[in-house]
């Protein structure tokens, strides 16, 4: 018995090492460089990509299966993600909440950050990590948290506060080697030295965010390692928090002081019952029009300037699609408002770029 016992403990042991070590992914994890592909094994037509690369415009690469098959730009240039960063820092919370740091994602974020206390009641003192992270914590706002959506970058600033200054200890200088050095960019072997800017933001390359795109693509593996929960991973697709909820009647009640924002205001986009954890879905709107209405339902997408700057997974198709400082245009646009059929636009021309579907699946 006293073996057995011993047997017994051994296969636990084991068993929590084997997030570490799984059998091999159909996907080709890229290590310092990324493997290549054609158009033609990924199922697209050479010249229909052209036409889809010349529209995007920017810096950008196609993923399939692991494997770059159209790229254009400068692939080494680092430009400021904007708010795809939020998915970057939803992934540290979702990290922060598997290494025990956090209870859980419906903890209340003051357990950590207890000057949230000084807070009046109705100006979000009793929100959760989980209400932060899908824009519904109403900071900032008079409706308490849960009750409205709030695109804010006031409150993703505390979210990105919160967990760098009191969950992980860090502070704004050394943030990127104590937190996303180790959680994101070492594990997925940036080749372009990503750079975490004094606000807390990051400049990456196309071609290393779309090794961030192929992570959450594969369910949180990379290679043989688990790097994050497929629970974790399939959440930020899930946008039942944000679907028909009311928006903000953006009533401004106090916040900490000195207030911080990660980029602009508050109330800066409809949900279009489709945003998830900083991530949007490809959800049905309130006028019975899917968000991307040319692109498959699966697709989702993390979005910055609204669609300037995008990362967008098409798990169907085994698809990450990556640009940076696209669509021709440098000014900021809603990505609920203008940037939504620009984006749109964009996958219609890769869609029409690929060949028989027989081809593109075997």
């Amino acid at each position: 018995m006293v073996a057995l016992a011993a047997v017994g403990v051994l296969v636990l042991a084991l068993l929590g090492t084997c997030r570490l070590w799984l059998p091999p992914h159909p996907y080709d994890f890229p290590g310092e460089q990324w493997a290549r592909t054609t158009p033609a094994a990924a199922g697209f037509d050479r010249a229909g990509l052209d036409l889809f690369a010349e529209r995007t415009a920017g810096v950008g690469c196609l993923v399939y299966r692991g494997r770059i098959f159209r790229d254009w730009g400068t692939q080494s240039n680092r430009g400021d993600i904007a708010s795809i960063v939020k998915a970057l820092y939803v992934h540290v919370l979702l990290q922060a909440v598997e290494e025990g740091r956090i209870e859980s994602l419906d903890a209340p974020v003051a357990e950590h950050m207890r000057v949230l206390h000084k807070l009046p009641q109705g100006a979000g003192r009793n929100m959760t990590w989980r209400q932060l992270a899908t824009q519904t914590a109403c900071y900032g706002v008079s409706e308490a948290p849960g009750e409205a959506f709030n695109y804010s970058d006031y409150q993703m600033a505390l979210l990105v506060d919160a967990l760098v200054l009191h969950v992980y200890g860090s502070s704004f200088r050394t943030a990127q080697t104590d937190i996303l050095d180790p959680l994101i960019f070492d594990p997925l072997q940036c080749e372009d030295e990503p750079r975490v800017i004094p606000s807390l933001r990051v400049r990456m390359s196309a071609r290393d965010l779309a090794r961030f795109g192929l992570l959450y693509l594969a369910e949180g593996r990379w290679g043989r390692r688990r790097l994050l929960s497929r629970k974790h991973a399939r959440l930020v697709r899930d946008n039942s928090i944000t679907k028909n909820i009311d928006r903000t009647r953006q009533n401004e009640t106090p916040m900490l002081r000195p207030g911080r924002t990660l980029g602009s205001g508050h109330n800066l986009e409809d949900s279009m019952n489709s945003f998830g954890y900083c991530w949007w879905v490809n959800g049905i709107r309130d006028d019975g029009e899917r968000v991307l209405p040319d692109a498959p339902p699966d697709a989702y997408g993390a979005i910055g300037h609204g669609g300037r700057h995008a990362l967008i997974l098409i798990p169907s198709m085994d698809l990450v699609v990556c640009w940076l400082t696209g669509l021709g245009d440098p000014t900021p646009h809603r990505f609920s408002c203008d940037g939504r059929p620009r984006v749109n636009e964009c996958l219609r021309l890769l869609m029409a770029a690929r060949v028989d579907d027989a081809q593109a699946f075997e």
